[in-house]
């Protein structure tokens, strides 16, 4: 596995962690998708957080990765 894809795998699973589809985030806004991963390969996860703390919760709002059933 070279380099490239083991950074993707972090990204791609940050986002699950996070409780983001990224397939859904890379479909929708892949422009949003494009500048975090960029973002995300160049620094610390925590300072990535830090960084786009208040982005990330109306991302989640937008594109959960688990889908709960209506009431």
């Amino acid at each position: 596995m070279d380099v490239q894809t083991q950074e993707a795998d972090r990204f791609l699973d940050f986002l699950s962690r996070k409780n983001i589809d990224a397939s859904a985030l890379a479909d929708a806004e892949p422009a949003v998708f494009q500048k975090w991963k960029a973002l995300f390969d160049q620094m610390h996860e925590e300072s990535f957080l830090m960084h786009q703390k208040f982005h990330i919760n109306p991302i989640r709002r937008k594109y959960p990765k688990t889908r709960y059933p209506s009431r």
